[in-house]
């Protein structure tokens, strides 16, 4: 038996923590594993590019323990908003059964589905958990997409965080005739892919410029989503840190509602 209401709620915020932290340890196990490697491209034409390629396809373990972590946090919201209807009095099971932590496409779209999506709720609820706004549209993208996340991992298909950006560290280059702008090829946003065999061009310079590289290159590679409702190609352990302090908020907030 658990001590107070919400205590599964925290237990699964808690458990997220966890998965996270599991997170941090796989990424930096494939970054030791299959290290990035930067080197100059000279073209034909005397042009420069710095390029960076990586190295395996990330396996799916990662993939599973984002799965579990946003698992975990839609977990506790569904908690949360069943015990605050329990502690405000809410004694119907089919109701109960019937209620969870509602999201919508649209502001409208959420309060018109609220009481099927909440049947247990009644107006305090409802009106806490829509100060989050749990929509897509003008509303809340980040509790939108962990909400959807959550629903595909369980019933279409495991999280997919194989594309991802990278994080140079330590850059130690130097140009040469590199006195206009013009010069410059392009500098790039640092979104690639792990485990794709392209060479993924940093930056370059026309000729007659050159890049010279005065030592190792480091360069993280970070795990992240992939094409996934509104993540795409957003690192995965930031955005987890940002899901976990939303979601401590919001089981918070429905504390504070159930004994108002």
């Amino acid at each position: 038996m658990t001590s107070s209401p919400f205590a599964g709620a925290y237990a699964k915020l808690a458990r997220c923590e966890k998965h996270i932290a599991e997170l941090v340890e796989a990424e930096a196990a494939y970054n030791a594993d299959y290290p990035s490697v930067a080197d100059v491209m000279r073209l034909p034409k005397g042009d420069n590019l710095l390029y960076v390629q990586f190295g395996e396809v990330p396996t799916d373990g990662p993939s599973t323990i984002v799965a579990d972590a946003i698992g975990n946090l839609r977990s506790a919201l569904d908690i949360a908003t069943v015990q605050a209807c329990v502690s405000r009095g809410q004694t119907d099971q089919k109701l109960l059964k019937h209620t969870y932590f509602a999201v919508g496409g649209s502001e409208n779209d959420w309060w018109a589905n609220a009481p099927r999506r909440m049947a247990g709720a009644d107006k305090v609820v409802q009106e806490c958990v829509a100060s989050f706004k749990p929509w897509q549209t003008s509303g809340n993208t980040l509790l939108y997409s962990l909400t959807k996340i959550a629903a595909s991992d369980k019933h279409v298909d495991l999280v997919s965080i194989s594309g991802r950006g990278a994080r140079i560290e330590d850059l130690p280059i130097t140009f040469s005739n590199s006195d206009g702008s013009d010069k410059f090829i392009r500098i790039v946003d640092g979104i690639w892919h792990l485990g794709a065999r392209n060479k993924h061009v940093i930056f370059g310079i026309k000729s007659p410029g050159q890049i010279k590289i005065d030592g190792p290159i480091a360069i993280r590679a970070n795990f992240g989503f992939a094409n996934v409702y509104g993540l795409r190609n957003t690192p995965a352990v930031p955005t987890l840190d940002e899901m976990l302090v939303m979601c401590e908020q919001i089981v918070k907030t429905l504390e504070v509602a159930a004994n108002s």
